[in-house]
């Protein structure tokens, strides 16, 4: 997340994976999926509840304030980053 949207609010880690029960059960999920599914869970941004919950009452109340040139030069930034993956048909993860 960039500059503009950094708080000092509480933030709450995603959900984690319940584990495997211990008794070798009917879990459907094997431990090494589930190593790796917590390793994903680990890897992800952390969501500050009170900003999220602030922003969303800001856009229902119609006062979210948008810059046009701004989300438009963003809008461009993405599109040419996303053309440039395609073209070299690699990957940014």
């Amino acid at each position: 997340m960039n500059e503009d949207h950094q708080s000092r609010g509480k933030t709450l880690p995603f959900a984690r994976p319940k584990r495997a029960s211990r008794d070798g059960g009917d879990s459907p999920i094997g431990e090494a999926d589930l190593q790796a599914l917590s390793e994903i869970v680990r890897q992800q941004p952390e969501v500050n509840i009170s900003k999220t919950i602030l922003l969303h009452r800001q856009v229902q109340a119609g006062r979210y304030p948008v810059n046009p040139s701004r989300l438009a030069d963003r809008m461009l930034r993405f599109e040419r980053r996303f053309q440039a993956e395609n073209d070299s048909g690699g990957s940014s993860s």
